[in-house]
């Protein structure tokens, strides 16, 4: 592929992935948009189901015209709090990933790292699942000082693995599972 190729093919990947996303926005069935969910109340609203577990695979996938990489990460769900999903395994499907040499990226879109523990609150979309809020509905479980707490974001580096004090955007594990089973029994 020539460089011509290259760049006119990279441009059409970032034309159809803002389509795709505008389309995303607008073909909501619950009559929110994700971009609008601030709030913990409003993630357990809108989701289909709320689960604790394990990314156990991440993979990435061209669509079928071969424009957009999509990334699928594969959940052993632990605890469902929502609506119990019966399935040990799920698959979360969202746009964005790095496939042989070409990067899409959909800005909000949560990243899914290997090993790693989270709480994820989930719509359905056919036989995959999104997470509502984009990167809002995801929380990765960390162990710091012996507290179990929630780190909403993902900063990417060692230092994020490393560090052993809680971030300004963590949450103590426990009180939020309080908050959001409360939530839920409303």
């Amino acid at each position: 592929m020539n460089r011509r190729e290259f760049l006119k093919k990279g441009l059409e990947g970032v034309v159809i992935g803002s389509i795709l996303l505008i389309y995303n926005c607008s073909k909501n069935p619950v009559n929110y948009n994700d971009n609008t969910i601030r709030t913990v109340e409003d993630l357990a609203k809108y989701s289909y189901d709320i689960v604790e577990g394990e990314v156990i695979k991440v993979e990435q996938k061209w669509d079928d015209e071969h424009r957009m990489i999509y990334t699928y990460a594969t959940v052993q769900v632990d605890l469902s709090y929502k609506n119990n999903i019966e399935q040990k395994e799920i698959i979360i499907k969202h746009m964005g990933g790095h496939l042989e040499g070409f990067t899409t990226w959909a800005p909000g879109q949560p990243e899914y790292k290997l090993d790693e523990d989270v709480i994820i609150f989930l719509k359905k979309d056919g036989d995959y699942y999104n997470t509502v809020g984009w990167d809002r509905g995801k929380f990765n479980i960390r162990t710091i000082k012996g507290k179990k707490i929630l780190c909403r974001y993902v900063i990417p580096g060692p230092d994020y693995m490393t560090t052993e004090e809680p971030r300004r955007d963590s949450y103590n594990y426990i009180e939020f599972i309080k908050v959001l089973l409360a939530l839920l029994a409303k």
